[in-house]
């Protein structure tokens, strides 16, 4: 009865691991088609490096799974952090997707402005994020900060696709507020409920972006 389990289970790959690598894969695919190859580097980056610092922690890093299938997505992982090395790349209009290109030319350029993107899924804020930090056209322009939904209020990951540390969003909210921050990408859970501060004397008010109407970056 044990065999004729595990062989179902098997056969419908409806397993934690096999979940975290499926999840994984389309998102990394999502990321590239989305932001670009600058983006798939720094994600794919960040996603291994997470899941190595996995093994011999004390405590569940992740929920919905056990010490030992923590370790097994670990051994999984590790033949592609040995041979897929990422390598730092510089970040201009070539390794950026078309899309986030047009999306940097269309920002505005006025230092006294705050504002807030909306994107529709939680990677693509974390990395989205992080091009905008390190694009030569935006990293001296604004303090960007990053700000998503969660289903539930532990500040364990269910994935580890998650890049965003759920400790640091209240943070992040309060540098927006403070004016510490000048950008925030977010999903839509700050669709409402927040005031984007006014920032410098000719301001009136701050400006709210949706990159999902003019772009759907993903």
């Amino acid at each position: 009865r044990s065999q004729r389990v595990l062989t179902k289970v098997l056969m419908n790959q409806k397993t934690w691991c096999f979940g975290q690598l499926k999840k994984f894969y389309t998102t990394s695919l999502l990321i590239f088609r989305e932001l670009g190859t600058w983006a798939l580097e720094y994600y794919i980056s960040q996603v291994l490096g997470r899941a190595m610092r996995l093994v011999g922690l004390e405590n569940n890093y992740l929920e919905g799974c056990t010490d030992a299938e923590q370790r097994h997505l670990c051994g999984l992982l590790r033949p592609i952090d040995s041979v897929c090395k990422i390598h730092e790349s510089s970040i201009d209009a070539s390794t950026v997707s078309d899309k986030v290109q047009q999306f940097i030319e269309a920002l505005p350029r006025d230092r006294a402005l705050a504002g807030i993107v909306f994107v529709q899924r939680r990677a693509t804020a974390a990395v989205l994020t992080q091009v905008l930090l390190a694009h030569p056209k935006t990293k001296s322009l604004y303090r960007v900060g990053t700000v998503v939904g969660a289903s539930h209020h532990s500040l364990k990951s269910t994935n580890i696709c998650d890049l965003i540390e759920r400790e640091e969003q209240g943070q992040t909210l309060l540098k927006f507020r403070s004016g510490q921050l000048d950008l925030v990408i977010a999903t839509t859970v700050l669709e409402e409920g927040i005031d984007v501060p006014k920032k410098g004397p000719c301001s009136d008010k701050g400006v709210a972006i949706s990159v999902d109407a003019a772009f759907t970056i993903g």
